[in-house]
């Protein structure tokens, strides 16, 4: 029996589809507007690199919807750090 290995996304692959369709989606789920944020390609590559196991895209839209809540829970108003790179800008 021979095994054929499938590989999942590229790194640069999931960086450019949570930018186009990811962090746009869970940024209206979550009511965030793009002058609320501003996310860095650094962070995006933290988040695949140390956050994201699996080949697909699955936990990567999940942990971008995570650090999305937790920052508009806390702390709304003024700027800070929220999760790996995320900047909440003041109003």
């Amino acid at each position: 029996m021979e095994v054929i290995r499938l590989a999942g996304y590229t790194e640069e692959e999931k960086r450019e589809i949570a930018l186009r369709h990811l962090l746009p989606k869970q940024m209206e789920e979550n009511g965030v507007t793009s002058r609320d944020l501003h996310i860095s390609k650094t962070a995006l590559t933290t988040i695949i690199q140390q956050y994201t196991q699996e080949a697909g895209l699955r936990q990567l839209e999940r942990e971008i919807g995570r650090d999305l809540s937790k920052g508009c829970s806390s702390n709304c108003g003024r700027s800070q750090r929220n999760g790996p790179g995320f900047t909440k800008e003041r109003p």
